[in-house]
């Protein structure tokens, strides 16, 4: 896939996260987007609109979150999944430590959560 086509493909994706929901979860990640978990998100952010910059180079990132940063569980955080605004489609999951860092790595509960990025990719295909 070329790099406008990745370009526009992250930008669509960004699109359907405005206003949208970041949760983050301890445990283990489900095999897709779609698969419900059993974890309680240790927080729930608000996105703002636009919730992400243009995709430059194949890769999106996230602008700030607006709104509540307390933590609601403690926890260690491992995974993430993002949400349309309406709170109930996916937009998709992600990894703690290589699509998001944060600047604490156990989050206790009354304490802000501190987001320090979040990046999603879409490389490109291999050659067959």
């Amino acid at each position: 896939m070329s790099l406008v086509s990745r370009n526009l493909e992250l930008d669509a994706l960004a699109d359907s996260a405005r206003n949208g929901l970041l949760q983050i979860f301890p445990g283990f990640q489900p095999a897709t987007p779609e698969a419900d978990t059993r974890e309680s998100a240790l927080v729930t952010l608000q996105l703002g609109d636009p919730a992400f910059a243009k995709a430059v180079d194949g890769k999106l990132k996230m602008r700030k979150t607006v709104g509540d940063r307390t933590v609601e569980n403690s926890g260690r955080p491992s995974w993430f999944r993002l949400w349309q605004a309406d709170g109930r489609t996916v937009v998709g999951d992600g990894k703690i430590g290589s699509d998001m860092t944060l600047k604490a790595q156990d989050l206790p509960a009354g304490a802000e959560v501190d987001i320090e990025s979040l990046t999603l990719e879409l490389p490109m295909e291999p050659k067959a």
